[in-house]
């Protein structure tokens, strides 16, 4: 049986959390009184996101069908500490009260859907993405390298350029050859989660 969107659900985790000793713990340890509102719900597709919390509190519909429970309630929470701190007068996205607020909540990552991501991609730099495809490129946003397989690395140190299939035109693929020097580029460790 497939299992249907419910807004009621949503509010009812909503309020448990708000009902819980956690809560009352981070409202203590922050100072801030005012509990946050609970938002009208709505479900939607999202293209980079799990939820919003906006004027209204939006929900990833195809996450929303296919998570669980805990993961649910975690992004909840997350969506509910940003509830808290704008009802306080606080405007900030993830910035360091937010953090606090996290984790005195128990929650051990800032994004909700980090785990939901097949691939992490690690600069030697220590930068690190989560994506879902394999990218040609990644670009470091701590080092300002570019980051490429290490296959290409190693054709652009042997050769100082490399080629990529570019399109399809006519039938088939146009390959383009790229100049590149060693020093911009690095290899990226890729895993697999």
């Amino acid at each position: 049986m497939r299992r249907k969107v419910s807004k009621s659900r949503v509010e009812r985790i909503c309020r448990e959390i708000l009902a819980s000793k956690k809560w009352a713990k981070m409202k203590a340890k922050m100072g801030f009184p005012k509990d946050p509102t609970i938002r009208p719900v709505k479900f939607k597709r999202l293209k980079r996101s799990l939820a919003l919390a906006g004027p209204h509190l939006t929900i990833n519909r195809d996450y929303y069908l296919r998570v669980q429970n805990k993961d649910l309630k975690h992004t909840l929470t997350h969506e509910l500490v940003h509830y808290y701190l704008d009802d306080n007068g606080i405007n900030e996205s993830h910035g360091k009260r937010f953090k606090q607020c996290c984790s005195a909540m128990g929650l051990n990552r800032v994004y909700a859907h980090e785990a939901d991501y097949k691939y992490k991609f690690t600069c030697t730099c220590g930068w690190w993405l989560k994506v879902n495809r394999i990218h040609f490129e990644v670009h470091c946003q701590k080092c300002h390298k570019v980051m490429v397989s290490p296959t290409t690395y190693a054709e652009i140190k042997k050769k100082g350029e490399f080629t990529r299939r570019l399109q399809f035109q006519k039938g088939k693929f146009v390959t383009t050859t790229y100049e590149a020097s060693p020093e911009n580029y690095v290899p990226w460790n890729k895993k697999v989660n």
